[in-house]
């Protein structure tokens, strides 16, 4: 095990993209940058059944693995009518000043499958040689359930959003990929 290094605590400022194209091509790598970002949250969730031995007492003695969940959370900074548009269900852009605005209930009703929805997401760090990009295949675009937009003169604007990672078994690459933004597959 190697000596901890001060040096190597990472703090990894990147940007977003939806549906890139070119990993080998500059950012936006083909794709949509979407909008201005705060916080990016990369979560994993890895769900498991605990099998006890009642002749131990109902003591653990296997552990099965049950699958993972990945989510991307963001911290959306703004009104960029790209991020709105692929993030909320019913957004409108307007033509006066082309800023996002939404609606409500809107063509989007209740009971609606939102894999439709889904797009390929790319965390694309600033510094691609050193910092890990994170890339999920197929995602739903999700809204915090309760939001508050703040219209204060003092207080910035930001909603919290993310994406869901779905099973995509159309390659061997993987669903979701935390790797250097060069060796991705797209």
């Amino acid at each position: 095990m190697s000596a901890s290094d001060v040096l190597s605590a990472l703090r990894v400022p990147g940007k977003l993209v939806v549906t890139p194209t070119d990993i080998s091509t500059a950012f936006p790598h083909g794709g949509t940058e979407l909008g201005l970002v705060g916080e990016v949250v990369l979560e994993r969730e890895e769900r498991t059944y605990e099998v006890t031995g009642e002749e131990y007492g109902g003591e653990v003695v296997e552990d099965i693995y049950l699958g993972e969940q990945w989510k991307l959370v963001i911290a959306l900074r703004g009104s960029d009518p790209d991020a709105i548009a692929n993030i909320f269900l019913n957004s409108t852009t307007g033509t006066t000043f082309n800023l996002a605005g939404l609606s409500w209930p809107g063509t989007s009703r209740e009971g609606r499958l939102k894999t439709s929805d889904a797009v390929k997401i790319l965390f694309s760090p600033l510094d691609i040689k050193r910092h890990k990009g994170v890339y999920f295949r197929k995602a739903i675009p999700k809204v915090a359930e309760n939001i508050e937009i703040l219209y204060h003169s003092g207080k910035e604007q930001i909603i919290i959003a993310g994406f869901l990672a779905l099973r995509d078994d159309t390659t061997e690459a993987g669903s979701v990929q935390v790797q250097i933004v060069e060796d991705m597959t797209l």
